[in-house]
């Protein structure tokens, strides 16, 4: 729980902070020793934590919990954003997102991958990964798909995080990230898990961006209008409450050939990663 301090700014102390993220005092200790975070300081010498600082050691947790971030790694993601650690435009957009590059740049420095093995990996050009880490392109969700199967990241290590860690997710406290072409992707659940659910948001021309595949099963439903798949050579259109289930490295794409929105669950297996030890 946040409380306030004279001045009425809500504060949380270092145990409530621990408790929160699920990390040990000590680790918060580490981390301010790191200037990961920067805590205040009570009149009695106690650390307390304003809320942009539980919203970056928040973000902090969950980079090392799941993607297996070292602290150099956080700071170089760190740079491209806020105080809190949230995106620069408030949105956490894709397009000419700087956040969003440096989280990619930071992932690629925590494989310690330089640009032209990392673009190689992805089969795409140095200067188009060049573009993407400094933020100048979009990205589509093919692209984003290579590039974390290069990092031998998952695709939500590119997603700006949830600042809690409940099994709970509100429909208000759900992430939202803009791609290329105007697709939207909610995460639906936080994250930490062996199932990473997403409310996909295809408006009319909305693509993938081209073929791509992903390590694990993947499950699509569709809510609400219709979307296109491509597996291989086979091409199938699915209406609403259409159902399919892809096999690990399955090569696909997708698209909306309608008029009108489509909005598809999109479940795909991922073991996380192990939590590094700093």
């Amino acid at each position: 729980m946040m409380s306030k301090h004279p001045e009425g700014q809500h504060q949380m102390r270092v145990g409530e902070l621990a408790a929160n993220i699920g990390v040990s005092v000590q680790t918060l200790r580490l981390w301010e020793k790191q200037g990961l975070i920067s805590p205040e300081r009570t009149l009695g010498g106690q650390r307390v934590f304003s809320r942009d600082q539980v919203d970056r050691a928040s973000w902090i947790a969950s980079l090392r919990r799941k993607q297996g971030w070292n602290p150099a790694a956080i700071k170089s993601a760190l740079a491209g954003a806020g105080a809190s650690g949230q995106a620069l435009d408030g949105e956490a957009t894709l397009p000419a997102s700087h956040s969003y590059g440096a989280r990619i740049r930071a992932a690629r420095k925590a494989r310690g991958l330089t640009l032209d093995e990392t673009a190689r990996r992805a089969g795409i050009s140095r200067s188009a990964l060049s573009s993407l880490e400094l933020g100048h392109d979009s990205v589509t969700p093919q692209l984003l798909s290579v590039i974390a199967d290069a990092l031998g990241f998952g695709i939500s290590a590119f997603v700006p995080p949830s600042t809690t860690h409940d099994r709970l997710t509100r429909a208000d406290e759900r992430t939202t990230t803009t791609m290329a072409g105007g697709v939207r992707w909610e995460e639906l659940a936080k994250p930490g898990h062996g199932l990473e659910p997403a409310l996909l948001i295809v408006p009319s021309g909305g693509s993938s961006g081209g073929s791509y595949t992903r390590p694990d099963e993947l499950w699509i439903f569709i809510l609400r209008g219709e979307l296109v798949i491509v597996v291989g050579d086979e091409s199938r259109t699915l209406c609403v409450g259409d159902s399919i289930i892809l096999e690990p490295h399955v090569v696909w794409n997708w698209r909306n050939d309608t008029s009108h929105e489509a909005q598809v669950i999109y479940v795909e297996r991922c073991v996380p990663l192990r939590e590094g030890p700093f």
